[in-house]
């Protein structure tokens, strides 16, 4: 029964983004209005009677939508003279307001880029103050969840194919889910979870791994057990290092996405033991059998 109602979930979703792609003309009155693939323009004196939402594109607002309106991809500008009687938010892009534009409820940007390496400004001190701000972010995870952090670093060094392809897969689901909650309407107010959801996963896995790293260090450099902290601060500083290299730093938030995501999710965030390893194996004559 869950699977024959996720079929038909996924196909009504289908068959809704295949009405919904639409162009708008002025003066026209619309229901639910999405568009894939293009941005997309509500003129002045149209009105959408429901939620306008652009996958793929931006979205601009010259008349009125009376609910939400949001782009994935792309930025939702509100217009001089128009109006938006829920949230406007952009998934990847800026939500902005001109004068003379009005937002009912709150104008919410998120960067999807950002999820998966922090985006450095060009301004020459502010690349280290974001840097260090990922590494201070790490230092404050493992000291209130250290035993969480370490769980999860060990599940990446104990089985990395598979956190990496976790990963991968929560990457590659990320959007799917977006567009379902989208095109089901009563799941809109929801995406900001999934956001956050995947925001705090991608941060403890850096962290995750970050502390393996650490520990990983600080165990060539000397036999002593390292504290609690120390090896994730070290290890930060080193993703951070690594980061700042040109090209490296591109491939290098791409792996800890996928191995560190992956990790956050099959350990649930450090609460489970994921994939846990098998019983050693018996070494010769220390079997069970009788004495002859």
């Amino acid at each position: 029964m869950p699977k024959k109602a996720a079929v038909a979930i996924l196909a009504l979703s289908l068959s809704l983004i295949a009405a919904g792609c639409v162009t708008v003309n002025p003066g026209s009155g619309f229901g639910d209005l999405v568009v894939i693939g293009r941005s997309t323009e509500v003129p002045a004196g149209t009105v959408i009677d429901g939620n306008a939402v652009v996958v793929g594109g931006s979205l601009e607002v010259l008349g009125q939508v009376r609910y939400d309106a949001i782009a994935i991809g792309g930025s939702v500008r509100v217009r001089p003279g128009g109006v938006v009687g829920g949230e406007a938010v952009a998934l990847g892009g800026r939500a902005l307001v001109d004068p003379g534009g009005r937002v009912a409820g709150n104008a919410v940007s998120i960067g999807l880029s950002s999820l998966v390496w922090p985006r450095m400004p060009s301004v020459p001190w502010m690349p280290r103050v974001s840097a260090l701000g990922m590494a201070l972010l790490a230092l404050i995870i493992a000291a209130l969840w250290g035993p969480n952090v370490r769980l999860a670093g060990e599940v990446i060094a104990r089985e990395p194919a598979r956190s990496s392809l976790l990963g991968l897969l929560t990457l590659a689901l990320t959007p799917v889910a977006l567009l379902l909650l989208i095109v089901t309407v009563l799941g809109i107010p929801l995406i900001a979870v999934l956001a956050l959801l995947v925001a705090a996963a991608y941060l403890f896995g850096w962290a995750a791994v970050a502390d393996l790293l650490g520990r990983r260090v600080l165990g060539l450099l000397s036999s002593t057990a390292p504290g609690n902290l120390w090896p994730v601060l070290s290890g930060a500083l080193l993703l951070v290092l690594g980061g700042q290299i040109p090209f490296v730093s591109g491939l290098l938030g791409v792996a800890i996405w996928l191995i560190g995501v992956g990790a956050a999710v099959a350990t649930r965030f450090g609460t489970r033991e994921a994939w846990p390893p098998g019983p050693p194996a018996a070494t010769p004559g220390t079997g069970g059998g009788d004495a002859a």
